[in-house]
């Protein structure tokens, strides 16, 4: 007798067989969302609590500090089909009170930084979607900045970018 197996038992398995609840793996960066491993799988790829590297210019006394993410266009539209908007970047918002928003469009996305924090007004940044023709913003906070998308970019759903974060941070002098 010839035995049959289910083809459903061949197939590659991409997640765990468990169903227990995990934790965003940006956790330990501010990130709170949970849930089985096959539906964060999306979420985390897009997640907005990045990690990010920091480097000091002892000379200039400027902090830099760097991440990078994908922002997924399709979370600026809400059910009405109207955009609006939506956070893409937290990664500096437990440390800096900064977060980085988008708004989709028809030609172009708008892009503003806002900080909570008096004394990180004056922060500088660079965000460089990385497209078909790799796009740079050089911004200060609380102003809209434009974005135009190409013929190609219209068609993405999904933008990958950088962004670089610079500011004064001088030492602490105690006497």
């Amino acid at each position: 007798m010839k035995s049959h197996k289910s083809k459903s038992s061949n197939l590659l398995k991409l997640f765990p067989a468990s169903e227990s609840i995990i934790q965003c793996k940006n956790n330990k960066f501010g990130c709170s969302k949970t849930g089985k491993a096959a539906k964060l799988f999306l979420h985390q790829n897009i997640c907005t609590y990045n990690p990010y590297t920091s480097t000091y210019n002892r000379e200039s006394y400027v902090r830099t500090l760097k991440t990078k993410g994908y922002l997924c266009r399709k979370l600026s539209y809400n059910s009405d089909n109207e955009t609006k908007f939506v956070s893409f970047n937290n990664s500096f918002l437990k440390d800096l009170g900064l977060q980085f928003f988008f708004k989709d469009g028809q030609e172009r996305i708008q892009i503003q930084a806002f900080s909570s924090v008096p004394i990180f007004q004056d922060i500088s940044f660079n965000l460089i979607f990385m497209t078909d023709i790799s796009f740079t913003i050089k911004g200060k906070l609380n102003r809209i900045h434009k974005f135009p998308l190409t013929d190609n970019v219209k068609k993405e759903s999904i933008i990958r970018y950088k962004i670089t974060v610079s500011f004064k941070d001088e030492p602490i002098v105690i006497e």
